[in-house]
């Protein structure tokens, strides 16, 4: 589990390899998927306007990601997050 709902924004995650599903649950308790990402993908950014996340995500199989810290994030406004984001390792 990346992150849930309602939980404080933290990081964004960049996918190196592997799969993540986020989703959301409906009033009546279903799991309704509201995407499939893979790698390349930014998670996180829907909780930029209000510093809480509004899905969870999951990993589907084995996944890599780079986690990027809140305070570095606030740098996006004014870079391009290709120059920001290196996740070579």
């Amino acid at each position: 589990m990346l992150f849930r709902v309602n939980e404080e924004f933290a990081y964004v995650y960049a996918i190196r390899s592997g799969s993540v599903k986020t989703y959301i649950s409906t009033d009546d308790g279903r799991l309704q998927i509201t995407g499939f990402h893979v790698p390349g993908e930014l998670l996180g950014l829907n909780a930029l306007d209000e510093n809480r996340h509004n899905c969870e995500a999951v990993a589907l199989e084995p996944t890599s990601v780079c986690e990027i810290s809140v305070s570095a994030s606030k740098i996006w406004r004014s870079k391009s997050l290709r120059y920001i984001i290196n996740c070579s390792g």
